[in-house]
């Protein structure tokens, strides 16, 4: 299974839950995240209207934000065996873009990882 049938799998589990009011991604909230996954599928998340969310196969020309990673970093962070700061640390994971924007979205890009 590709990290992006993952993330799908997990998108569907998080939107069946509800977006929480607190993430504040309000009605003209749009975000491109882009994910470029090592040994893996390009694909990216949009963001539209802060909850119509979905993911795309492929490389979207201007993302906002760039997330660069390998398969098991990736599927380690989701599994709640590696954490994502201190990977990012360790160069495991890479950021293109606002960073803020990536801690604003991490509920939903990392949803299993307590926040």
């Amino acid at each position: 299974m590709s990290f992006m049938d993952i993330m799908k799998d997990m998108l569907k589990d998080y939107l069946k839950s509800g977006i929480p009011a607190e993430k504040g991604l309000g009605p003209d909230y749009n975000k491109i995240v882009q994910f470029e996954i090592a040994g893996d599928k390009e694909f990216y998340l949009q963001i539209k209207g802060g909850k119509d969310l979905s993911i795309t196969a492929g490389r979207h020309e201007k993302p906002d934000i760039t997330i660069s990673s390998d398969k098991d970093t990736m599927a380690g962070i989701n599994a709640g065996k590696v954490n994502p700061t201190q990977a990012f640390m360790q160069g495991k994971i890479k950021v293109k873009g606002a960073m803020m924007e990536l801690m604003r979205l991490q509920k939903i890009i990392f949803p299993t990882v307590k926040v």
